[in-house]
């Protein structure tokens, strides 16, 4: 989902016109963290990944568009201790496709296909998705699952409002084992940062040989939200807040 994108939806609903689930129901703001709201009106930023949002906000900007975040095959919450199991997680079976590849792309990690922290050491940032058109998935049309921002997905420990849900994909943050399409990492439902976004996805009447895998149709891409103080972002890590390793001046 790019800024863009965001920004309609927060011109258009409020939190008491949008289709939430109880977990969410007190969900106070869809606008994006402090951190990164102004992205949202910033012109050259529009095409980027909206972030500073989080798990509420992304499930009712998908609801809103008839759709979810990407959860269990079949349209329901996926257990994280299936993350990687193809047959159950919509958003790891569109990842890793029919062969289970271990990025999107294939097996071999790459450091110029996707923006993981090895595509540009000195200006790790989002990038948009015309930037990164050789970033696509196993199925055709489906870009960035790897890297980027990383991406809420609707697996949650529990569904009580403080519980954690897991963020999928790795980020421009991240290194050639993070990004991996197997990789998960838990984040609390109310908390967000400035590398995680979403996607949304929708069941599609498909044969039965593609359900473990394009029941999700992944069509948007990212956002977030974080009430802590932060480091900059090139310091920041999707596991919380540590100094990065530079090559820069």
């Amino acid at each position: 989902v790019t800024n863009e994108e965001y920004l309609a939806f927060t011109k258009r609903y409020t939190p008491e016109t949008v289709v939430a689930s109880t977990a969410c129901a007190n969900n106070p703001s869809l606008v994006p963290d402090t951190d990164c709201s102004t992205a949202l009106t910033d012109v050259p930023s529009r095409k980027l990944p909206v972030v500073c949002v989080d798990y509420c906000d992304a499930e009712a900007y998908c609801a809103m568009q008839g759709k979810r975040l990407c959860g269990r095959v079949g349209g329901t919450m996926n257990d994280p201790g299936d993350n990687v199991n193809a047959a159950a997680s919509e958003w790891y079976a569109a990842c890793a496709g029919a062969q289970e590849t271990t990025y999107p792309y294939g097996n071999a990690a790459s450091s110029s296909k996707c923006n993981a922290s090895g595509y540009s050491p000195c200006d790790m940032r989002p990038r948009d998705l015309a930037t990164m058109s050789e970033c696509e998935g196993f199925y055709s049309g489906i870009y960035n699952m790897s890297c980027n921002v990383a991406e809420w997905e609707w697996s949650c420990s529990s569904s009580s409002s403080n519980a954690s849900c897991s963020t999928r994909g790795g980020s421009f943050n991240d290194g050639p084992y993070e990004v991996k399409c197997s990789g998960s990492i838990n984040m609390g439902r109310h908390d967000a940062r400035a590398d995680v976004g979403f996607r949304c996805c929708a069941n599609l009447d498909v044969g039965p040989q593609f359900q473990g895998a394009r029941n999700a149709a992944p069509t948007a891409r990212w956002s977030q939200k974080r009430r802590s103080p932060r480091l900059p972002r090139r310091f920041r890590s999707k596991w919380g807040e540590r100094p990065a390793r530079s090559l820069c001046p």
